[in-house]
């Protein structure tokens, strides 16, 4: 999950690069500042259809400093979550086939 959620931290990254031409993926700080943007984020959209990250003075250069402004959408946060998921969770077996053991014999090995 650390990885996705680095991976985001770097679609940020390169909409900042793309808007201002100036990469700021060698730069941790500004990595950690991108990555905590996007999880406060992740929790205003849980409420509200889309939400705004502003973040001011992310870097500069020499025609001044610069900001990242960026929107979010909940179908993009869901769209995170269900990559989650499907990394966490096991494949389904096909319809067609009977699961292998039955219930009782499944929770055992879960509980142990």
């Amino acid at each position: 999950m650390l990885e996705r959620l680095l991976r985001y931290a770097l679609r940020l990254a390169f909409r900042f690069q793309r808007t201002h031409g100036v990469d700021v993926t060698g730069n941790k700080f500004v990595m950690i500042r991108l990555l905590e943007a996007w999880k406060r984020a992740w929790n205003e959209v849980r409420t509200e259809a889309k939400t705004e990250i502003d973040l001011p003075f992310l870097a500069s250069d020499e025609s001044g400093p610069k900001h990242f402004r960026g929107t979010f959408t909940r179908e993009e946060m869901d769209g995170f979550a269900r990559s989650v998921a499907a990394d966490l969770l096991p494949p389904e077996p096909p319809a067609d086939e009977e699961p292998a053991g039955e219930p009782r014999s499944l929770w055992r090995k879960l509980l142990g």
